[in-house]
């Protein structure tokens, strides 16, 4: 979705402008996403939730079963689905990393800006992009960013505990298989049932256990991306 991202340049993108997204056509390809903590409770009503491996362990939703298929973006580009994670919504912004983990610059998908008089300019005239759009990406990518780590570091234990399983997941349909995705990481519900009182008390203080009950609920959503 980000591949072609490239750094905003005040020279050479004088010209371009950002409207609201009216199509999710740029997420048609996009299966699955990064999700932060806050949006655990919205996401597990519609997607199901599992884990990714990225050095740590990043809870991650998923939005389709088939490769290179979103199976909440229409043909036309709507989105059928009531939720937008975070991860899609901040497009066609991303944030590049200066290598230290904590300085970062705005990128952005040219694909999802435009030139001519309509949308609001990324380059204010007057140069106060603070306050304008390029200004509001970046609040909202670095607050996205920091929710990110808050909560692969809280989720840490669970690969810690060993709680986690690799699974396959099937979907058929009149005996008949119509999607299968496998080395899914999810929460073993035996595995948690059998860590002690301590380790279930921190989790609970922590909110973590709330995070995995939200997560194994969810995983009966995955039959709605079949």
């Amino acid at each position: 979705m980000f591949e072609r991202a490239v750094v905003l340049d005040k020279q050479k993108h004088q010209h371009l402008r950002f409207q609201e997204v009216s199509s999710f056509k740029y997420a048609s390809s996009t299966t699955a996403a990064p999700i932060a903590a806050s949006e655990f409770s919205k996401v597990a009503r519609e997607f199901p939730i599992a884990f990714a491996r990225e050095g740590r362990f990043l809870p991650v939703v998923f939005l389709g079963l088939h490769q290179g298929r979103n199976s909440c973006v229409s043909e036309d580009g709507r989105w059928t689905a009531d939720y937008i994670p975070a991860h899609l919504r901040r497009y066609p912004f991303v944030l590049g990393d200066q290598g230290n983990g904590e300085d970062f610059f705005v990128m952005a998908d040219l694909r999802g800006l435009y030139s001519g008089f309509e949308g609001e300019p990324v380059f204010p005239e007057d140069g106060n992009w603070k306050d304008g759009v390029l200004g509001r990406a970046e609040q909202f990518l670095i607050s996205f960013e920091r929710e990110l780590k808050a909560t692969q570091e809280l989720v840490r234990p669970l690969q810690d505990a060993d709680v986690l399983v690799n699974k396959t997941i099937t979907l058929s349909r009149a005996d008949e298989i119509v999607a299968r995705v496998s080395n899914v990481s999810v929460v073993d519900p035996d595995r948690i049932a059998a860590l002690d009182d301590a380790t279930l008390a921190a989790w609970v203080r922590s909110g973590l256990m709330r995070l995995v009950h939200l997560h194994i609920e969810s995983q009966r959503n995955w039959e709605r991306l079949g």
